[in-house]
């Protein structure tokens, strides 16, 4: 037969209470105790409690602890799924982010590119297989530079110089070799260094501007060239010169001009006019040999000029002189009538030239160019259709010792 009674110790075992915790519940009348002069708020460890009652109190925490464990259960579900779908929101933006950047990328003409700090792509745009030719996945783990074109080295290596010193470079422009053709490159890049402040990554763009540098290019050209014969104009010749002077070198400069053009030109009108200077530009082209060592330059007009890397009188004379027999060989036949019906009549005229030598007569263009014009006009007064050199007037001789000495160097360096 069961007991009636328990030890208040078994029912605090039973309950996992505590003995105070068990007295609190007998004073409050939910558990009865044998009472034998013992108070319930301080049960003894022998105190009897109600087997009854006791049970019963066991079956409610039972379940009140089951609840509740279904409860955090259900709260820890809750959380993974609050969890889960949050991961699930944030992989969906993610891939929607990297399929728009991809997106634009790919429309991008720039290329986007990462190296390693050896400088090796470790990404690539895909706009980099029309600029290099060549799939990305080829040009992983290569070097820009290792496309470089011929020339280009030493301004590389001061690219990547700057890179590591300032940690950014901008608008570097170089050139690569993409099959048979030179393509121009605009480049943007980034530096990022370690705590060690090492380089451990570059990054940045690469625009082809081939097509606007060969635009500046050709403006460049027309900008030196004139624009009726497709020679060097004024203003290559000044560079020509400058160049020439600051190299420390010696030459001659010939300047040749028709013999009464302006009459000519307005006898044949400008279009007429234009052809016979078209065509003597071409006939003192090719009377040029390359044991010349010159250049043909149209100043404008009727007027030419050629810089060679003679200095003695001989040589510069017998040059000058060639060119100018042919001008006066060749025969151009022009509309004289001006009818436009075709029948055209043969002309030529003959031409003056001057001879200044550097930095003999002068070390600067516009002095050379001024003593040409001088010897020009005396070749004019003499008659016309001769060579004419430089020769300073009596009164031009220099009097103070510091401008003989000047002169006398002049002299020396020009042999």
């Amino acid at each position: 037969m069961a007991k009636t009674w328990i030890p208040a110790v078994e029912a605090a075992r039973r309950l996992d209470l505590s003995l105070a915790a068990i007295g609190e519940l007998a004073e409050r009348g939910v558990l009865r105790l044998k009472r034998e002069g013992v108070r319930a708020a301080a049960p003894a460890e022998g105190t009897l409690f109600r087997r009854a009652d006791i049970e019963a109190l066991a079956r409610v925490f039972v379940r009140r602890r089951a609840d509740d464990a279904m409860q955090y259960l259900a709260l820890q579900m809750s959380r993974a799924t609050d969890e889960r779908e949050q991961k699930r929101i944030f992989l969906t933006l993610l891939t929607d982010q990297k399929r728009r950047t991809d997106n634009i990328l790919d429309l991008s003409h720039d290329v986007i590119w990462e190296t390693d700090a050896a400088g090796r792509f470790t990404f690539l745009s895909q706009s980099a297989t029309e600029l290099f030719g060549e799939p990305v996945k080829r040009l992983i783990g290569r070097c820009l530079f290792s496309f470089e074109a011929p020339g280009k080295r030493i301004a590389n290596r001061r690219f990547l110089s700057q890179l590591r010193t300032h940690g950014e470079v901008r608008d570097f422009t170089t050139a690569i070799a993409s099959g048979t053709r030179t393509k121009w490159l605009g480049i943007n890049a980034r530096a990022l260094f370690n705590a060690d402040g090492l380089i451990e990554q570059m990054c940045g763009t690469i625009r082809d501007i081939t097509e606007q540098h060969e635009a500046v290019q050709r403006l460049r050209e027309q900008a030196r060239h004139d624009p009726l014969t497709g020679l060097g104009n004024r203003s290559a010749l000044v560079e020509r010169i400058e160049a020439e002077l600051r190299a420390g070198h010696r030459g001659a400069m010939v300047t040749i001009d028709l013999d009464r053009f302006e009459g000519v030109n307005e006898a044949l009108g400008p279009r007429e006019g234009d052809a016979v200077i078209r065509a003597l530009g071409g006939v003192l082209r090719s009377e040029l040999r390359d044991t010349d060592k010159a250049a043909l330059y149209h100043l404008g007009g009727d007027a030419f000029a050629v810089i060679c890397g003679r200095t003695s009188r001989n040589a510069v004379s017998a040059l000058a002189e060639r060119l100018r027999r042919a001008i006066g060989h060749h025969v151009h036949h022009v509309d004289q009538t001006g009818s436009g019906d075709g029948t055209r009549r043969p002309f030529n005229c003959t031409a003056s030239a001057s001879v200044v030598l550097f930095p003999l007569d002068g070390d600067t263009p516009l002095e050379l160019m001024k003593h040409a014009r001088v010897a020009m006009h005396r070749a004019k007064e003499a008659g016309r259709n001769r060579l004419m050199f430089f020769e300073p007037p009596d009164g031009d001789r220099p009097r103070s010792a510091t401008s003989r000495q000047s002169w006398r160097h002049r002299k020396q360096m020009a042999g």
